[in-house]
Parts: structure tokens; C-alpha cells; sequence
């Protein structure tokens, strides 16, 4: 059992229960990247927090950490995140009525800058496998946006200085480690830092708030790496680093928002997918839906990573290439069971709206046919390196979500490279990017 501010960890088998909090929480069955959680007698489907919040269940507020079936995709990897999992789930548990992380103790770790908000809309989240090494140890809070503000890195709770790691001889890059004052055994690595302008030393000790050094804005892709880490020590290395990584999305969520962040709605939108970290914040909208940020894939449990495969390949213009089996380098690879895909999007109101895609990809002949409530356009078949915009396609959402729909062919997959969308509520309304 691992404890963090008010979070408690736990490692439970399907079948087993504990008493936590005045609350009886019992685990009864895992499905992939879910588990179907008891409390006091109240049942709920949990999916691992990777880029979703909290749940309040019959007296306490739990989240999904990790499952078994996802651990066991990964473990022939070298770099496997998942090795504080001991049962069939690893489950955060709080009482109800109380923070996940008390704002009188602690403080998001990136200190106030006008502009800034932070939206978990990075690739590299918490589990994203983004690498044949393994899955991603961390979250990455993207500081494009704000980088001529140069933004500080803070602590995020009183704290002592375990290490400061310069990465490389020639590198403009440092990594700091912080154990917990309250919590001994806890640690925050924080990377991404500049490293000329590091204020702290080993064996200092910080106060909530502290400036620690400056975010590096002098590269490719200005962001801040976070990781939530528990051990002895702190890691030595990237490998180590794997070992003891803690999901903790909901509740640097909450400390970023607030307790009940309103989920995100969109007007009107201009999404490009798989675009190259450098050019939007490494958004390649490849994640499953999720009312943080508003859209998404709608993935079933034949995807435990609720993540599409990107590829490796960074362009300035490719696709997202969308075919029935994905992840071929694992040992299992993962295999859609039906003929398209379904990207999700929560509009801010029921109304008309129109739609267009651009499909094709530069590397591979495609096959696709692209449907928005009753208006459909194809099956179109492009050569290798061939894009085409769809027509404007109208739809009218009379509910909370707007579905795009996509099927691949029976030999080529499909692609999508960008998808605009917006309400129309006067004539000559054209969308102007993303609204929030």
C-alpha cells in the first residue's frame, strides 16, 4: 500500500475487498484496461486513468491505476511502467468530500503564467505506448504556447532535493527528483528543465511553491516531464525510472482545475492528426474519447491501450493511417473487429453542423469512406502521396456528441490527416481553429 497526500494505493485480486475510509471496496471483475469496482454495495465500470478523472462511489473517491491485461500487453517490453502492479488492478482510493491532494498543502508544479491552461491533450501521457520500448512513465505538460513567458517549474509540496541529473555532456537539460517532506518514499521527477538555471542543490529542502528552475523554451518542443515515483530512492536512470512510476493523472488533474472541472465542449474545431510534436504541442489526437478533453476514438476492450498506433515517422504532413490490426511489434498485436473507426466530439450545444475531412496518406495507397449522421461521402481510393478534402458534410446533433464515422477498405486502410467542424449559426460562419 502506497500513500500520496490523501490517495491511497492498492493492489487488489478480483474477488478481494478492503476497508478503507469507513467503505468496503471490493474488486469484482477485470476486462482489459477495465475493472467493475464495489463500494458499500454500488457497482461502476472503472477505466484506467489516463487522461480521466476521479469517481465518487458509495462513500470514496477512487480511480483505475493500472490492470493486469494492460501490464501483461507490455511485459515482454524493456521499458514496462507497470511494475508497482502486484494483482489484477492497482486501484486510488480517497474519502468522499476530501481532495485528492489538500491545496493547503500542495500546489500544481508549474507556476502561474496568464495564458496558460493546461488541457492533457499531449500524446505523451501517462501509459501512452508511443515506443517498442514501452509505455510512457509520466506526463508531459505542454509549455508551447506560453514559452516566451519562460514558465517555472515549482514544488509542488515541501519537499527535499534527492538528486539533479544533467542528461548528456552537451545537453541544455536537467532533471530534478523531490521526496516528500509528508510522504517519505514519494518522489516528483520533474524534466524538461533548464539546466543554467537550476536554484536547488541535493539535500535542500523546498517550500510548497519554490521555484526550482526554469522550463527549457530553447528546443523543439518547450514542455515540462512529470513523474509521480515511489521507492527507497530515487531512480538512477531511464530504466529505473520505469520501475516505480505511480499514475497519478486525476489528481494533478485536480490540482491543475479544481475539484469538478467542467468537461471540455467544442463549437467549432480544426484538428490535424499526427502532426510532429513541433507543430501544436504534440496533439496528434490519437487517444481514446474522454470528457477532458472533449473528443476522441471510441475503442472497445479489444484495445487495452486506448491508444491508436502512430507512426514513427515524423513529417510535416502525414496521416493517421486507420487499418483493422494495429501494434503489430507486440506479442499480441491488437485487431479491430469492425470495419471502421468513430472519432467523438462533445459539442457545446445541439444544433446543425457541418463537417469536412482531408483523407490520404504520403506513404500508402488508402481506401476509405467517411459518414456523419445521415450524409456519407465515398468509398474514395488514393494512390500513394494523393490527399483529398472531403465536401462540406452537414449533420444535425441533437444530443451532447457529434460522431465522425470512417471505414477502411477490404486491402487498404484508411487516413485521415485533418477534420473541421463547426456550427452553423449564420450565413458565411466559417470555423477559425480550435475553441474552448
Amino acid at each position: 500500500m502506497v500513500r500520496w497526500g490523501n490517495l491511497v494505493y492498492r493492489n487488489l485480486y478480483c474477488g478481494e475487498s478492503v476497508e478503507l475510509f469507513r467503505s468496503r471496496i471490493r474488486l469484482l471483475e477485470v476486462v482489459a484496461h477495465r475493472a467493475w469496482v464495489e463500494v458499500n454495495g454500488r457497482r461502476a465500470w472503472l477505466s484506467v486513468a489516463r487522461r480521466s478523472p476521479d469517481t465518487v462511489l458509495g462513500g470514496v473517491r477512487l480511480f483505475l491505476a493500472d490492470t493486469r491485461p494492460l501490464a501483461e500487453l507490455e511485459a515482454a517490453l524493456p521499458r514496462s511502467p507497470h511494475r508497482l502492479l502486484h494483482g489484477d488492478a492497482l486501484v486510488g482510493i480517497a474519502p468522499a468530500g476530501e481532495p485528492l491532494l489538500d491545496p493547503e498543502r500542495f500546489e500544481f508544479p508549474i507556476a502561474p503564467i496568464e495564458g496558460f491552461r493546461w488541457t492533457a491533450e499531449e500524446d505523451t501521457g501517462i501509459f501512452s505506448l508511443t515506443s517498442t520500448h514501452g509505455s510512457y512513465p509520466g506526463v508531459d505538460i505542454d509549455l508551447s504556447e506560453v514559452a516566451r513567458s519562460r514558465p517555472w517549474a515549482v514544488a509542488a509540496e515541501e519537499s527535499q532535493v534527492a538528486a539533479v541529473f544533467e542528461v548528456g555532456e552537451r545537453t541544455r537539460f536537467a532533471y530534478l527528483a523531490l521526496e516528500s517532506r509528508e510522504d517519505p518514499g514519494i518522489f516528483l521527477i520533474y524534466g524538461g528543465l533548464n539546466r543554467h538555471t537550476v536554484r536547488v542543490k541535493p539535500g535542500q529542502r523546498v517550500q510548497r511553491g519554490e521555484p526550482l528552475a526554469e522550463v527549457q523554451t530553447r528546443t523543439y518542443w518547450p514542455r515540462l516531464f512529470l513523474t509521480v515515483w515511489t521507492g527507497e530512492r530515487p531512480p538512477q536512470s531511464q530504466e529505473e525510472l520505469h520501475l516505480g512510476v505511480l499514475n497519478a493523472f486525476p489528481a494533478l488533474w485536480e490540482l491543475a482545475h479544481g475539484p469538478s472541472p467542467t468537461p471540455r465542449r467544442w463549437f467549432s474545431g480544426l484538428f490535424p492528426f499526427e502532426r510532429f510534436r513541433f507543430f501544436g504541442g504534440n496533439r496528434r489526437r490519437l487517444h481514446a474519447y474522454t470528457p477532458v478533453t472533449g473528443y476522441g476514438w471510441l475503442l472497445g476492450d479489444w484495445n487495452p491501450l486506448q491508444r491508436l498506433e502512430g507512426s514513427m515517422q515524423y513529417e510535416w504532413r502525414q496521416s493517421l493511417l486507420l487499418e483493422r490490426r494495429m501494434y503489430r511489434w507486440l506479442p499480441s498485436p491488437l485487431e479491430n473487429p469492425e470495419r471502421e473507426y468513430r472519432f467523438r466530439i462533445a459539442v457545446g450545444s445541439p444544433g446543425r453542423y457541418w463537417v469536412q475531412v482531408i483523407v490520404g496518406d504520403r506513404r500508402t495507397p488508402t481506401s476509405q469512406r467517411v459518414r456523419v449522421g445521415e450524409a456519407e461521402w465515398g468509398p474514395v481510393s488514393l494512390p500513394q502521396g494523393r490527399f483529398l478534402w472531403s465536401p462540406r458534410l452537414p449533420v444535425s446533433v441533437e444530443g451532447e456528441f457529434l460522431d465522425v464515422q470512417i471505414a477502411f477498405g477490404n486491402e487498404l486502410p484508411a487516413a485521415i490527416g485533418e477534420l473541421v467542424f463547426y456550427r452553423s449559426c449564420r450565413d458565411g460562419f466559417e470555423p477559425k481553429g480550435e475553441d474552448s
